[in-house]
């Protein structure tokens, strides 16, 4: 099986995970806090570990999927 390397939209988005889930999580990034409440989103601590994971996933699911 040949990999290809993840586009960079997937890159960043999976950049832009490991942000949120860190910022939710363990460590509070102000940037990324001030977005979130511009966009209402509130999110708990399971749903940033769930985002820590995510972004991993995505980049492996990218290099194994074509054009992803």
């Amino acid at each position: 099986m040949r990999t290809n390397p993840p586009k960079m939209v997937t890159v960043l988005a999976a950049i832009a995970l490991t942000l949120v889930g860190l910022s939710v999580t363990i460590l509070p990034i102000d940037f990324v806090n001030d977005l979130l409440k511009q966009a209402d989103v509130r999110l708990t601590a399971e749903q940033g570990y769930w985002l820590l994971v995510a972004s991993p996933v995505l980049l492996a699911v990218a290099s194994l999927v074509p054009n992803l």
